[in-house]
């Protein structure tokens, strides 16, 4: 079966199980696969890999916040 192309998806792109069904089925999205989805779709993995790979990021969080953010927050603003 010959490769195919699908192109105007932006908004089914976004998730990384339709790519990996779309691979399976022998089509190809361009731009994205679904590793890259999974891991631009995490605010931490994809802060780390872009500070990895040299793209400047906003200061900030190094990680993920604790579970209670919210009194993690008031107890330094105290």
């Amino acid at each position: 079966m010959p490769r195919r192309s699908i192109r105007g998806t932006a908004s089914l792109r976004r998730t990384a199980d339709f790519a990996e069904k779309v691979e399976r089925s022998g089509f190809v999205l361009h731009r994205s696969t679904p590793e890259n989805i999974r891991l631009m779709g995490d605010k931490v993995s994809a802060k780390q890999a872009m500070a990895k790979a040299g793209v400047p990021t906003v200061p900030g969080s190094d990680g993920a916040l604790p579970e209670d953010a919210k009194r993690s927050c008031a107890s330094r603003a105290r």
